[in-house]
């Protein structure tokens, strides 16, 4: 026999996700919340991190790191404006 409890802990723990993480869940069938919406929740916190850094500290990055950057949100919009 088996039964459920509820048991709350009161313990904080952080976990990292990784990429792997990230495209399995939305690979995976199971219908937790709108993923869209999951999806533009965390989208939406991107931006609103990426508008608050200061330019003082972007300019602190090489020129090298601050092409890298450029390329991927280049490449991302891509994605995002092909729908690939």
């Amino acid at each position: 026999m088996k039964i459920e409890k509820f048991i709350e802990l009161s313990d904080h723990v952080e976990i990292e996700l990784s990429n792997e993480d990230i495209r399995l869940f939305f690979l995976n069938d199971e219908d937790y919340e709108d993923k869209a919406a999951i999806l533009l929740n965390n989208l939406n916190s991107i931006a609103k991190f990426l508008k608050a850094v200061p330019g003082k500290i972007i300019k602190e990055l090489t020129e090298q790191q601050k092409e890298v950057i450029s390329d991927f949100f280049k490449e991302q919009a891509e994605r995002f404006k092909n729908g690939s």
